[in-house]
């Protein structure tokens, strides 16, 4: 099992957060779904997802309150 990456547009990469940079550094394989921002980059990026994964496992910064 490889540890994919779906980053929605190039510019993306370049984000200076810590933390996305360490996710990034434990990928095994980085996908950028599309070159240049544009409004439905994301959407893109989560069909790419759903199509090409068995198991998806995304990083949220949501904090599940349920009990």
């Amino acid at each position: 099992m490889v540890l994919e990456a779906a980053i929605p547009y190039r510019g993306r990469l370049y984000s200076r957060e810590e933390g996305f940079q360490q996710l990034l550094g434990r990928c095994g394989r980085i996908t950028v779904v599309s070159e240049e921002y544009f409004p439905g980059c994301y959407m893109r990026r989560n069909r790419y997802i759903w199509a090409c994964s068995a198991l998806s496992i995304k990083k949220s910064n949501f904090i599940d309150d349920s009990p």
